[in-house]
């Protein structure tokens, strides 16, 4: 299963395309962080390179083509190595070990781990669409595999309620997903 939208990186292309912009780095930027710190960045070094990153990704998704058979994210894993050596060059700092032993063809995650992370990753940002009450019952019956009765009895609801509200937020995910996703994803 792939991970990347590939409408979101068409829209991407334009640089005033402000609300996929916004979509993009609040989906994306924990993500981006997440490979500095697997690197033993410092958080102030791992957020630094995470937003110079998202600078260069501003000017080269106006051009960029996505390439069948190449992941998306091994294209951010590459440029965020990339930046990190050359941030520590310039600086003249010694290396973190994590980023001596990294190499650019040789992503820190996996596609599955990938893709835990950027599904958690975009309910966790869709999440303040919804009453607590509503995500709640979304979360206890989808994702912990309660029944409404438990669910009910557990958020002190009627069981139509737990049913009303998982039917509610599962519609809008699926509505917000498909438009985000369009077409199809990329890896």
């Amino acid at each position: 299963m792939y991970t990347t939208p590939v409408h979101l990186l068409a829209k991407l292309q334009n640089p005033n395309d402000h609300q996929a912009w916004e979509t993009f780095v609040e989906v994306y930027s924990p993500l981006l962080k997440e490979f500095g710190l697997r690197l033993a960045l410092p958080d102030a070094d791992a957020a630094d390179i995470t937003q110079e990153l998202l600078l260069v990704l501003l000017r080269r998704m106006r051009t960029f083509e996505y390439q069948i058979g190449k992941r998306f994210r091994g294209y951010l894993w590459k440029t965020y190595y990339h930046l990190a050596t050359r941030y520590y060059r310039q600086r003249g700092d010694v290396w973190p070990m994590g980023l001596e032993a990294a190499t650019e063809d040789a992503p820190l995650m996996d596609e599955a781990e990938f893709r835990a992370k950027f599904i958690a990753r975009m309910l966790e940002v869709k999440r303040h669409h919804f009453s607590q009450s509503a995500w709640r019952s979304f979360v206890e019956c989808r994702l912990n595999g309660r029944t409404a009765k438990a669910t009910a009895e557990l958020l002190g609801l009627t069981e139509a309620n737990v049913w009303q509200h998982c039917s509610r937020v599962t519609r809008v995910l699926r509505t917000e997903l498909s438009g985000l996703y369009g077409e199809g994803l990329v890896s």
